[in-house]
């Protein structure tokens, strides 16, 4: 190795220390991804209903957090690697258990089909009943991978973001929409659309909650701190008005 690399590592290796040394320790870093109403970028800041939740409980248990929007994959494996580590908003599934420390729940996870109010006759008593639809749901997501692994007949239409599966819905160009119940009421509003627009019609799923997924080489003692400020949260009822604020939603 030359001098001038050698030197160069070396330059680096300091400032990366610097970096890590400056971070003071009651301070966490927390990783989420675009996915409104939990988390989205607001202009230069990370903002949603989990995050207005993280920012309430990191102040009363004592805590500052440094808040970066990355894709899912990335942020995951940050949190998998690094202590002191935040991911949001993350199902509390059988596989993932064991990959994190848990702080939460934050809301329950419910999927539904939908369909328009005004269409009634399209009644689904089980999932086999949805094959004479066309659904549409987000290309790449949990809900619409499900439907296409239990029906695998099904005819589904995949579209990149919610707000365009539901447009589709509300002009007749699908039957039937996949869509959490809080995503569903957040993209009617942002459409100006009133809430009884549309109807559930299957429950597809509502086996898992959100949580915050801590790395699990944080300290236990931290964690513990944090589930104590989500339970006080909890108790004050503060909880329940972010809830409805962001997600309209009651739990």
């Amino acid at each position: 190795m030359s001098y001038r690399v050698l030197f160069f590592a070396c330059l680096l290796g300091v400032f990366s220390s610097g970096v890590s040394a400056a971070r003071p320790a009651n301070t966490l870093q927390m990783y989420t991804e675009e996915l409104p109403p939990l988390n989205y970028r607001d202009g230069s800041h990370v903002a949603g209903y989990s995050t207005a939740v993280a920012t309430r409980i990191l102040a009363l248990a004592g805590f500052k957090g440094e808040f970066h929007l990355f894709p899912w994959k990335r942020a995951y494996s940050i949190v998998q690697e690094q202590p002191n580590t935040v991911l949001y908003t993350m199902a509390r599934t059988e596989q993932r258990e064991a990959l994190f420390r848990w702080v939460g729940p934050l809301a329950q996870r419910r999927i539904y089909l939908y369909r328009l109010s005004r269409r009634p006759g399209i009644r689904l008593a089980s999932l086999a009943d949805v094959r004479p639809y066309r659904v549409v749901g987000l290309n790449g997501s949990a809900a619409a991978n499900e439907l296409s692994q239990r029906l695998p007949d099904v005819d589904l239409l995949l579209v990149g973001n919610e707000q365009q599966s539901l447009e589709m819905l509300l002009l007749d160009h699908a039957d039937l929409v996949i869509m959490l119940d809080w995503a569903m009421q957040y993209h009617l509003a942002k459409l100006h659309q009133p809430g009884d627009r549309v109807t559930p019609a299957l429950l597809l799923d509502d086996r898992y909650q959100y949580y915050f997924a801590v790395s699990k080489s944080t300290p236990v003692a931290t964690v513990a701190k944090l589930q104590a400020a989500f339970d006080q949260l909890k108790a004050s009822g503060e909880l329940a008005r972010l809830q409805e604020q962001y997600l309209h939603v009651k739990y």
